[in-house]
């Protein structure tokens, strides 16, 4: 045997030494020398990256219930440990651990449900990466580990035993131990992954004897009863971190049992402590958002909000930003917000549909720009047309737009829609809807139409002049009669403070209604002046005459007189 380092397939004497081993000096016939050599060579899969972004999104924005939970048990050894645990060629989980004389536990890893593979090797080293087999330096090359799966289930929590297959007995052991260890705190886990709560909530009593996860799970049990147990699941909690478990699953469960007891500050610091293990991670900071919002930190609550928005295609931070901005009175802000997220969410979606709310209200009662309020209006109604709010909100642009036929219109819808009862019912409990808004230097006027005035002491239309600090300071309403000479006419029936008045009805609409206070006095009859002067007048009802009435005329009678003896007849 020869290095042959001209490659030419022959021994050049010259050059090409005999053997290849530095430790044993080679002739020919030398002596016969056993060189351990593995064919099998550590290769790193090749990933379909598309794939594992949307894994890796999909891992964090997943309801709990879609992902199975796993924890890894590793029994101790001399070297670092390379090994990892592959799913397809979609999710590829690194497990590697140091060199330890103890067993080691892993935290519960969320994954996708499905079957994984387990590969690596012993890095003998440490230097971090697999050294092959060298006949050179007769070493055969570090450890593989393979050959070991198991299956993730959705909603499911699972402890996985990793061997790493080095041959010793203290390792076997060990391992014994550590499967004994795991197999004592399983049950519970199992009775969790059944979702027998009672049955967990019955260990608590032995919880001082359980071990920290067993703890968690049994807060995690209060948790999940109806009506929930916060103040109970926080007991459990506690006792798991007294017992030194290091969990972000812990901190998050304990910061949402905290958050249960409006103990905000406290669910703060735990989801701090989340954020500790996994930096930047979405559920903590959405949730870390929320409770700053609640609080009422605003500032705080907007910066946690930019944050993940910037890191995360979510829609409910860019929402939120909205939202605060206008809480913030930052109005100029809060509008480039609002038509980004019209032209960033789905037309016809719940965000979308919130959104265009937060647009028509701020354009019509911000920036008075009442004609975008309008379009944005009658683009929800597209989508959601029988929406009385949006159907009341159309009414009143309308009116503020002066589109009087168009109000009209509307007007009739609503009514029309009443009498087929297609309506929410709290309408036909209060019996009125607003018909017009308008704002005015010292606080706002609001018009009521009345669906059933018969009801409500003969009022059709309600104006109530609201101050600033929201007391009603002032009410006029008007309803119609019919004339008392002739029924084929309306009048007006106009109260203005505490006055009375009549006055001719040439438009009974709304229009009519709100014309009434620009009429001057001089049209308008004192209410019973109005009916006794009618009661005292001989016309007759228009409506009680069935023709007009004809006239005879008389026949002419002649007369006869007498002229000088000639008579004549006239």
């Amino acid at each position: 045997m020869f290095q042959d380092l001209n490659f030419d397939n022959r021994w050049n004497h010259e050059n090409e030494s005999f053997g290849f081993l530095k430790e044993v000096s080679s002739k020919i016939d030398s002596q016969l020398v056993e060189v351990n050599y593995f064919t099998d060579k550590f290769v790193m899969p090749e990933l379909d990256t598309l794939a594992v972004d949307s894994v890796h999104l999909f891992l964090d924005s997943a309801a709990e219930n879609m992902l199975g939970l796993v924890s890894y048990i590793f029994p101790p050894s001399a070297n670092n440990v390379k090994i990892f645990a592959l799913n397809g060629n979609i999710e590829l989980i690194d497990l590697s651990i140091k060199a330890g004389k103890d067993t080691t536990y892993t935290e519960y890893l969320r994954c996708l449900p499905g079957k994984y593979e387990v590969f690596g090797y012993i890095d003998q080293n440490n230097n971090g990466k697999w050294d092959g087999p060298s006949w050179e330096l007769n070493f055969q090359g570090e450890q593989l580990i393979s050959g070991q799966s198991f299956e993730v289930k959705a909603n499911w929590e699972s402890t996985m035993i990793i061997l790493s297959k080095m041959k010793s007995k203290l390792l076997a052991a060990l391992l014994l131990v550590s499967m004994h260890a795991a197999a004592q705190g399983s049950y519970i886990s199992r009775l969790w992954n059944t979702k027998s709560y009672d049955k967990i909530i019955e260990f608590a009593s032995k919880s001082e004897t359980l071990s920290g996860r067993d703890n968690m799970i049994i807060g995690r049990a209060f948790m999940a009863t109806i009506p929930s147990q916060p103040q109970q699941a926080l007991i459990h909690y506690d006792l798991a971190v007294q017992k030194r478990m290091n969990s972000e699953d812990l901190y998050f469960f304990r910061s949402e049992a905290l958050y249960e007891l409006k103990r905000l500050d406290a669910a703060l610091a735990d989801l701090e402590k989340c954020l500790e293990f996994r930096k930047n991670h979405q559920k903590y900071l959405l949730f870390k958002a929320a409770i700053q919002y609640e609080k009422g930190d605003l500032n705080h609550a907007y910066e946690t909000y930019y944050t993940i928005s910037e890191l995360y295609d979510k829609q409910t931070p860019f929402y939120m930003l909205a939202v605060i901005s206008l809480e913030r009175e930052k109005y100029y802000k809060a509008r480039e917000w609002i038509d980004a997220n019209m032209l960033r969410f789905e037309s016809g979606k719940d965000f979308w549909r919130m959104t265009a709310e937060q647009q028509v209200d701020t354009e019509w009662r911000i920036w008075k720009d009442y004609e975008k309020a309008q379009k944005t209006q009658d683009a929800l109604l597209s989508y959601f047309p029988d929406n009385a709010s949006y159907l009341k909100n159309r009414l009143k642009l309308y009116r503020l737009q002066d589109m009087d036929s168009l109000g009209v219109w509307a007007e009739n819808d609503l009514l029309r829609r009443y009498n087929e009862n297609k309506l929410p019912l709290d309408y036909y409990k209060k019996g009125s809807i607003k018909v017009g808004e308008y704002f005015r230097d010292r606080g706002v006027v609001e018009d009521y139409l009345t669906f059933r005035p018969v009801l409500f002491e003969n009022t059709k239309y309600a104006r109530f002049y609201i101050s600033e600090t929201g007391n009603i300071i002032g009410k006029h309403w008007a309803g119609l009669l019919k004339h008392p000479q002739d029924s084929t006419k309306r009048i007006w029936d106009f109260h203005r403070g505490d006055a009375r008045y009549i006055i001719p009805a040439n438009d009974t609409s709304y229009l009519g209604f709100t014309d009434l206070f620009e009429a001057p006095d001089s049209l308008f009859f004192n209410y019973d002046d109005f009916f006794i002067l009618q009661s005292d007048s001989n016309a007759v009802d228009s409506i009680e005459i069935s023709s007009p009435e004809i006239l005879q005329e008389a026949p002419l009678k002649l007369d006869t007189f007498r002229i000088e003896g000639i008579k004549i007849r006239q």
